[in-house]
């Protein structure tokens, strides 16, 4: 008694001590659950790293805390989005070219209140920071806004990738708003090379409304 190695503290994480060591570093874990208490160097299930900041090779993060396996059909969830934004960017592009002084009001306070709604739900994705145990369909809704925040772990983006990296999903989080530029000038380029008239000015002003929401 009192001679054992201490544990560590929910919420921290300690690297692995050798018998007799007295000096210890003590780092703050991104999510308590992803350090529950331990012995010293413990993470959850299926993690790994320091302050158990990584899912082991091949395995992405769940709600609660901890890592699984990736099977083939995980991959999926990051495949679906990534068409779904495509044909949205499709269909941004086929309306380029409308003249909004034609358009009726009804449709553009419907186009004002939506891109008013992704801003509200991008604010709400902070309380998702918050230790509160929230309730369906509230948790659901909640959980939604990872997409819009661009967590792309609500996605398995690790499960496409083979192995969780903390740098890697930032880089495609600064990433994803270039490349649907970067689709969209493409776009337009193709349009030009087929003679069709695409106006470079709608094209600007579609970028700058993707990035405004």
């Amino acid at each position: 008694m009192g001679v054992g190695l201490p544990v560590q503290r929910e919420g921290y994480w300690t690297p692995a001590a050798t018998p007799g060591q007295c000096d210890f570093s003590v780092l703050r874990c991104r999510s308590a659950a992803q350090c529950p208490m331990n012995v010293l160097g413990g993470c959850a299930d299926g993690r790994t790293g320091m302050a158990c900041n990584n899912c082991q090779q091949g395995s992405f993060a769940t709600e609660d805390g901890s890592c699984q396996k990736c099977q083939a059909a995980d991959a999926l969830p990051a495949t679906i989005m990534a068409i779904v934004a495509l044909l949205i960017l499709i269909l941004l592009l086929s309306s380029i070219n409308a003249d909004l002084n034609q358009q009726s009001l009804s449709i553009l306070t419907v186009a004002a209140i939506g891109g008013q709604m992704v801003m509200a739900v991008q604010a709400l994705g902070s309380i998702r920071q918050l230790t509160v145990n929230w309730v369906p369909p509230v948790h659901d809704l909640i959980q939604l806004t990872q997409l819009l925040t661009f967590d792309f772990d609500i996605i398995r983006i690790s499960c496409v990738y083979g192995v969780d990296s903390p740098v890697l999903k930032f880089v495609s989080q600064l990433l994803a708003c270039p490349a649907g530029f970067g689709i969209i000038l493409t776009a337009w380029g193709l349009a030009k090379l087929r003679g069709k008239q695409m106006s470079w000015d709608s094209v600007f002003n579609l970028c700058g409304v993707m990035m405004f929401a």
